[in-house]
Formats: C-alpha cells, structure tokens, sequence
C-alpha cells in the first residue's frame, strides 16, 4: 500500500539466549544477498573437539595469525541461530577491516571509520586478535569467543578436503567439549557434545576423533574411517620411590608409638617397685640374694615379652608382678600380631602393583579409573561393566 498504509510485519522472535530469524540464511551464512558476489564457495560450520594428536589447540602469533592449522573459535553458545549470527558478525568484521586496508581514506581525505559503514545493521564491539564479544540487538545476552589456532591429523585433513571440494569453513570447538552421549531430560533423551551440534544443525560437519558406534549412527551419517583404533587400558607408571631409613615405623602413627613406649616404662617401674616390696621376690626389703630383680632386669622384661619373648630374662617371683607380667605379655601378642600385618601390607604396597586383564577385573573398582568424557570408551565402559561406570562417575 502507499505511505500511510505502513504495517508491522514480524521477522522473528528472541527468546532468552536463542535468537530465531524467519529469513533466508544464504550460502555462505549470509543474511543478505550481498554475501553471494563476494564469495562464490560454499561455506560449511564445521564443529570439532580437542583430543591430541589427532586436534590439538594453540596461541596466535604476534599478527594474529596461525603459523600452522587452521584458525578456530570457541564459542560460548551451541544454539543454531547464535553460531549464524556470530559468524556472520565474524565475517562482517572482517570485510570491513580488508576494506580499511585497501583504502584507508575516503574522497574527501579522512579517514574512514568501520564503525560507520553499516552501523544499522550490526552492533560491533572493539575485536582484539584473540578475542572477541558479539552483542546481539535487542538482548542483553553478550556471545565471548577466542579465536585459536586447531592443528593435528584431523586438521590437516580437513585442509585438503576443503581444498578439493572448494568450500571454506568457519571451524568451532564445541561448547561443552563433549564428543556425544545420550542424557537424560525433562522432555526425554538428547544429545549432547559433537553428536548434539549435528542433530541440532548448528554445526554442518565435523571433523574430530570421531568413533563410529551404533548409538551415534542412528541419528547421524559417518564418512568413511580414516584412521583404525581400538580401546585398550592406560595404566599409570609404576613410582619408584625411596624407601625411607625409619620406614619400619609406618605401620603405626606416631601418636601410638609415644604411647606404647610410655606405657613400657611405666609397666617397668610398676613391676621393680613390687618385686621390691614383696616379701617373695628377688630382692625383699632388708634380705640380700644371689640373684636381683632391679629397674634393668624389669625393662628387659618388657622389652622381651614385646620383641615377640626372643631374649631370656629373670622372670619376677611376686605373684603381682606374675599377673602384670601376663597382662603385658598378652598386650605384645597382639602388638606384634598387628605390626606384622601392617608391615606386610606396606611392602607389598611398595613393590607390587596389580596387572588389570580386562574390564570385569574387581581390582578396578578399588582403584582411580576414567575415560574421556561422553567418548566412545565411556559408553564401551557404560554397556560392558555397569558397576565400573558408575565408580568411574564418583
């Protein structure tokens, strides 16, 4: 209609965090037609996550440039639309500093100002070379990304299959650095990871240390296998440590030695001090024998009966002093019977290790034991030894 006909028309909805645009997305994540004389490939969203050797991470250099891999994003979103609209907000920006450089003065002779170029269509935040903030309009909600640099095998290969097929690509690490597993929600199942950025759309392709499982197939298509593995156990390298000079003294803490030393002597005291007064011990008040049980001949006493009665001694002849004795010796018994067992187990703790043979093996389930998060080795784990999985998950 004419001028005074205007009427409001919608063009989409913003709900939260997840912005939804009922436009055209052209060929290149454009929004507008203008993207397609600018760039006759296609461009692919293309997800990946880190698993060395295979995708490795690392800094820009100095120019903001990578001196080996491919440029990827970490993006703090893994909604359809927002991954759009932040690299659209990427791509924008950078057509805008290719034109500052190619002409850095207007007609006029002042400077040009990215800024003003197309100001009332995106919202542009100072970029840094590594990071960067995408302000989406109307929403408080501010999308941070960091632009690294992601090499590997994988990564080479992606090189070459981009080169072959003419496309480019924006690559991303997924958000939550998952590969995929099932999980359990309010409305059901979903996906989560690599596998949940593919069902979703928000990611076209990807391209990682991908296993194949039956699971994941159900809801996503494989490319031929590039590279052949198997899941196996990695075990922890056994310590060699030194064995202390005073490692005879770990079985027990220091607290019950100090106490098992104090209550020797006060044993020792206790029984010269009866044998001194009883009228039928070695040594009676004011009578003098051929044999006398003094302080020594009672703390070898106790040393004796504790070293496991290994030594002979002068045994006291007061009947005090008998039953003290037998309370003592009882007490040893049981000392040197828990000494040895703690003495034992330390050495065997020291100088072997178990030798795991496979999954069922119940020593696992003693030990520290996990695997990468929502992997293909965790869902081997979580459908061959349910009990191991769920130690693994404590």
């Amino acid at each position: 209609g004419g001028e005074g006909n205007l009427t409001w028309r919608p063009v989409g909805d913003i709900s939260g965090r997840s912005v939804h645009l009922d436009t055209i997305v052209w060929p290149g994540g454009d929004l507008v037609v203008a993207g397609l004389s600018s760039r006759a490939k296609s461009v692919f969203r293309i997800v990946t996550a880190l698993a060395p050797p295979f995708v490795m991470e690392g800094e820009l250099d100095e120019d903001g440039q990578c001196l080996r891999g491919v440029p990827c994003h970490r993006v703090l979103t893994s909604d359809k639309d927002n991954l759009t609209l932040v690299f659209n907000e990427m791509d924008t920006q950078e057509r805008l500093n290719d034109e500052e450089h190619d002409d850095p003065e207007d007609d006029d002779g002042t400077e040009a100002r990215a800024e003003d170029v197309d100001s009332r269509r995106f919202t542009f935040l100072e970029k840094i070379p590594a990071t960067g903030m995408f302000e989406l309009p109307n929403q408080p909600q501010k999308y941070k990304y960091r632009t690294n640099c992601c090499y590997g095998l994988t990564m080479d290969l992606l090189e070459n299959v981009a080169q072959e097929l003419e496309f480019d690509f924006h690559l991303y690490v997924v958000s939550d650095g998952a590969f995929g597993t099932r999980t359990r929600t309010e409305n059901g199942t979903e996906w989560n990871g690599i596998v949940g950025d593919l069902v979703s759309g928000a990611a076209h392709m990807a391209f990682a240390a991908f296993s194949v499982s039956s699971a994941r197939s159900e809801v996503i298509d494989y490319s031929v296998p590039y590279f052949f593995s198997g899941v196996s156990f990695l075990a922890a390298p056994t310590q060699k440590s030194e064995v202390p000079l005073l490692a005879f003294l770990l079985p027990f803490s220091p607290e019950l030695w100090i106490a098992i030393f104090t209550s020797l002597n006060i044993t020792a005291m206790a029984v010269a001090v009866y044998e001194w007064l009883s009228p039928f011990g070695l040594n009676p008040w004011g009578r003098q024998r051929s044999k006398n049980f003094s302080i020594a001949s009672a703390l070898w006493v106790m040393w004796g009966l504790l070293c496991g009665h290994l030594v002979a001694f002068k045994a006291p002849k007061s009947w005090p002093n008998k039953f003290l004795i037998n309370v003592w010796g009882g007490f040893s018994v049981i000392f040197v019977a828990s000494y040895t067992a703690n003495i034992a187990a330390l050495i065997a703790g020291l100088f072997f290790h178990n030798a795991v043979g496979n999954y069922h093996d119940r020593s696992l389930l003693s030990q520290r034991v996990g695997a990468p998060r929502a992997s293909a080795a965790d869902y081997y784990v979580h459908k061959a030894n349910k009990h191991l999985w769920e130690h693994m998950q404590r």
